[in-house]
């Protein structure tokens, strides 16, 4: 999960219940977003995408109480760390940067001592850091927060991408340098700005095709 699981801290029980019946073999993994941090406020829609934001955005959430419930679950937090796991004899890594919108990413400490041995699949909030990723050699990024535009143009695309990416990084996938981008639409939307036009809401299940050690396809 790529972040924004909550509005503000009266969302946190709901979207706990939720997650409560969702399994997975090789585990739960999500980032933060930044409305999970703060409770966003008409204003903040019209403030640009530099820190002069943060300045102005008063309404802090109940973070903590929002991570120790998806810790009980079993959700791994992924703030600028990473994870190893194994599929059938192929390390796995899976990497989380805290959310770059509110300014909480750590590119550097996720992936110090990195080593690739294996698919690197990444976490991250928002579009923002996709050069820093690439430098990484992930193999796929997955991002949300732009809603994909949530009111796109014909011809034209997304109206308003709330992110410093190119505007091509505001929905689907991107391939560049080696690296697969996705960001996806979500299912949701702001509780200020609600309408979708030309921008339908979206699940996406990608298939994963890899090599075992034993060099069969996986």
């Amino acid at each position: 999960m790529t972040g924004d699981l909550i509005d503000n801290d009266h969302g946190t029980g709901p979207c706990l219940d939720a997650l409560k019946p969702f399994q997975a073999q090789y585990g739960i993994y999500t980032v933060l977003g930044n409305h999970d941090y703060s409770c966003v406020t008409l204003r903040d829609h019209f403030l640009s995408t530099d820190e002069s934001r943060l300045s102005l955005r008063k309404a802090s959430n109940n973070v903590e109480r929002l991570i120790e419930g998806l810790q009980e679950m079993g959700i791994v937090v992924l703030r600028n760390e990473r994870r190893e796991i194994e599929i059938d004899g192929v390390p796995i890594s899976i990497a989380g940067v805290d959310d770059p919108y509110t300014f909480r990413d750590d590119i550097q400490q996720t992936f110090d001592g990195f080593e690739k041995h294996g698919p690197l699949f990444v976490l991250v909030h928002s579009p923002d850091r996709h050069n820093e990723l690439m430098d990484v050699n992930a193999d796929m990024v997955f991002s949300g927060h732009t809603h994909g535009g949530q009111v796109q143009a014909p011809f034209i695309g997304p109206i308003v991408t709330r992110t410093s990416a190119d505007r091509c990084f505001a929905d689907g996938l991107i391939h560049r340098n080696g690296t697969v981008f996705h960001t996806t639409r979500g299912v949701g939307s702001g509780r200020i700005a609600r309408p979708r036009f030309f921008c339908r809401p979206e699940v996406t299940f990608f298939e994963v095709h890899f090599q075992s050690a034993a060099g069969d396809s996986i």
